[in-house]
């Protein structure tokens, strides 16, 4: 809701008269300059804002006609994984402090190894820790639980102070997730690792469908509502693949000729001299 009443007011502002007073002409205009320098997921997310206000303030009264009805909510193409490559990611553990004010190695294990979230980490309670599962409160208020390796739950259970959340910072509030991704981002740069904290959720998600081969566990690791959702998070190994498509290639080679039947002469019958019966 934030996010919307944000991007609804920069084009009450942007716009000549305001939103509620623009014109198609206007609106496209609109459009096209956020074109010219905003990614297409944010001319999206601007124009299926400024949509709904509008149709709501037609049904509404305030208004008499939508002017966005002819304004087209551009496509996103289909994101594509981007996984962090497994020499930068041990690298970026090896280096990371584990302190109580920076404890990055746990973070970037829980990113890498169980496919948390910034937020997912951030808000991470004593009380989430099992024996072998970690409850997770999830994207959207959507709580799902993972596996907990005895390794990562050791390195977890060393920053447990006391109830509640697990992350504090010096004047003992709880760390926000851009807390958390602030602090994993900046160390991934200082390191040489060139990714964000996120593509070590995409890397989890890559490895753990090399390992089982099943996408709809996958999907429930992650907490995602859809399989398309799961399926940009996989990245694919194109060279695994090369042999099966060697194979199929190999019907393009031309096949050798069949060798043509040739006239066999008559069998004898037994007991028979041919010359004798010339």
């Amino acid at each position: 809701m934030r996010c919307r009443e944000v991007n609804l007011r920069r084009a009450d502002r942007d716009l000549p008269n305001g939103l509620a007073d623009a014109t198609d002409e206007e609106l496209w205009l609109w459009q096209d300059e956020l074109r010219a320098r905003l990614a297409i997921a944010s001319v999206r997310a601007y124009t299926s804002h400024v949509k709904q206000f509008l149709r709501w303030a037609v049904r509404e009264g305030h208004i008499d006609t939508d002017p966005s009805i002819e304004l087209v909510t551009p496509r996103v193409p289909k994101g594509r994984a981007a996984p962090i490559p497994e020499d930068r990611l041990r690298i970026a553990i090896a280096c990371a402090p584990d302190t109580a004010d920076r404890p990055l190695r746990t973070w970037l294990v829980l990113a890498a190894y169980l496919g948390l979230r910034a937020g997912e980490i951030a808000r991470l309670t004593r009380d989430a820790i099992g024996d072998e599962v970690l409850t997770v409160d999830g994207k959207g208020g959507k709580v799902r639980t993972v596996p907990l390796p005895a390794d990562v739950r050791s390195l977890l259970v060393a920053h447990v102070e006391g109830p509640g959340a697990i992350w504090r910072r010096h004047a003992r509030r709880a760390l926000t997730p851009k807390d958390v991704s602030l602090m994993c981002c900046r160390h991934l740069r200082d390191c040489g690792a060139g990714a964000s904290l996120h593509k070590l959720r995409h890397r989890y998600a890559t490895r753990m469908f090399e390992l089982s081969k099943d996408v709809m566990y996958v999907k429930e690791l992650l907490g995602h509502e859809s399989l398309a959702t799961t399926q940009v998070y996989l990245a694919v190994d194109v060279k695994a693949g090369s042999k099966w498509t060697n194979r199929l290639a190999e019907e393009l080679k031309p096949r050798p000729a069949r060798k043509s039947a040739r006239s066999r002469p008559p069998a004898r019958p037994p007991g028979v001299d041919l010359q004798d019966a010339a």
